[in-house]
């Protein structure tokens, strides 16, 4: 019995003496695609961090020029009675000026 289990114990050991440099280039393969894939994520990252900033510099410039020309920017923020007033105005506006003008 303690002879069989050497023998087995042998023949795995000459496999597994076979198949090891096969693993280790696998593991190596493999490893080095998942690293490229994890080099490649955090480039990604900072990429897209990079380019919310430029949106928001963008953003910002823009607000500054809207707010020198008077006109409403993105940083002003609106009521609901302010956004409701102002439906209803642009809908008077809108009925009024399709009526037809009353001429003598």
């Amino acid at each position: 019995m303690v002879a069989e289990v050497a023998v087995l114990d042998a023949s795995i050991q000459t496999l597994i003496d076979v198949v090891q440099p096969f693993i280790k280039k696998a593991s190596l393969i493999l490893g080095g695609a998942f690293g490229i894939y994890v080099i490649l994520l955090f480039a990604r990252v900072h990429y897209e961090r990079k380019k919310v900033s430029l949106l928001k510099d963008i953003r910002y410039d823009l607000d500054q020029l809207n707010m020198s020309k008077g006109i409403t920017y993105s940083r002003q923020r609106h009521g609901i009675f302010k956004r409701m007033w102002r439906a209803i105005t642009r809908w008077r506006v809108r009925t009024f000026s399709k009526l037809p003008s009353k001429k003598k």
